[in-house]
């Protein structure tokens, strides 16, 4: 089976109001990702892996390839049912580099 779960509304706020905050500039807003081994064993085949791309200047995704000396691989290997990977996915918020790939 497999547990997923992309979003969820704002209990205090309808989804049309928060996008338009979002658009316009008032608010800003991050995708985060949470994942987790949900098998009893580690993880021995396959492991969540993440690429950190590095870009020259202040090119990104999809402008520009990403510098291969700068950019970083990080690999989750025997992760367990008891440790949580949390990354940005995406943050509006340019300095925050958020580009990750898995």
């Amino acid at each position: 089976y497999r547990v997923r779960c992309d979003s969820s509304p704002s209990t205090s706020s309808t989804f049309e109001d928060v996008a338009d905050a979002i658009v316009s500039g008032r608010k800003q807003f991050a995708i985060l990702n949470f994942w987790r081994n949900i098998d009893e064993t580690p993880v021995r085949r396959v492991p969540l892996s993440i690429y950190s791309p590095r870009y020259d200047g202040d090119a990104a995704f999809p402008d520009a390839a990403p510098n291969v000396e700068s950019s970083k691989w990080y690999m989750f290997p025997n992760a367990t049912r008891d440790e949580v990977i949390v990354f940005y996915q995406y943050d509006r918020e340019r300095k925050q580099p958020s580009d990750l790939w898995h």
